[in-house]
């Protein structure tokens, strides 16, 4: 029964890992009501997306126009990694297609459109999981063996074996791990 209730539980983890990988698609836009048209509302002048530590994002299309003043550009596309900021070209005819723009995360990646200034841009992202990192994985050779075991705690330094199921109405924070012990 155990080794049943251990497998449905390892196929549900690895379910729900392949399920969260999928990459996806965000499209940032900025606007201000045209100078001689009609107002699009809403007026947005900042759009920006979190990239997560465990991300990476690239910049796949980039494009917009702004006047500012006298005609001056003032659409601005960058991100902001490790409190550097970072200029995504938004210029016509820019190399941006002959070159990847990639951000790992943790990131920002922000559009801005100065109140005064009409017109509008866009900027679509494709964002990734970061692949599955190698140091994180238990490999159990052919013909060898392991015991694998579930355990939780409530300060990450006691650990205890715990059983596949729903915890629901918990007191405290629980941290789960799965852990492998080699059969000789």
């Amino acid at each position: 029964m155990k080794k049943t209730n251990l497998k449905i539980c390892v196929g549900i983890l690895l379910a729900t890992i392949v399920n969260g990988l999928e990459a996806k698609v965000v499209t940032l836009q900025v606007r201000n009501c045209c100078q001689n048209g009609p107002v699009i509302p809403p007026i947005i002048l900042t759009n920006e997306i979190a990239i997560a530590t465990n991300e990476v994002a690239q910049v796949v299309a980039v494009a917009g126009s702004s006047t500012h003043g006298l005609n001056n550009y003032s659409l601005e596309c960058f991100w902001i990694k490790d409190g550097v900021k970072f200029n995504i070209s938004l210029a016509p005819g820019s190399p941006l297609g002959s070159y990847p723009v990639v951000i790992a995360g943790p990131a920002l990646v922000r559009m801005t459109l100065p109140s005064d200034s009409f017109g509008s841009g866009f900027c679509t992202i494709k964002i990734e999981p970061e692949s599955f990192p190698p140091e994180k994985t238990v490999i159990i050779p052919a013909g060898s063996g392991a015991l694998i075991s579930l355990e939780s705690s409530n300060n990450l330094i006691q650990w205890m074996d715990a059983s596949p199921g729903a915890y629901t109405n918990v007191t405290d924070n629980i941290f789960f791990r799965i852990r492998a012990d080699r059969i000789p």
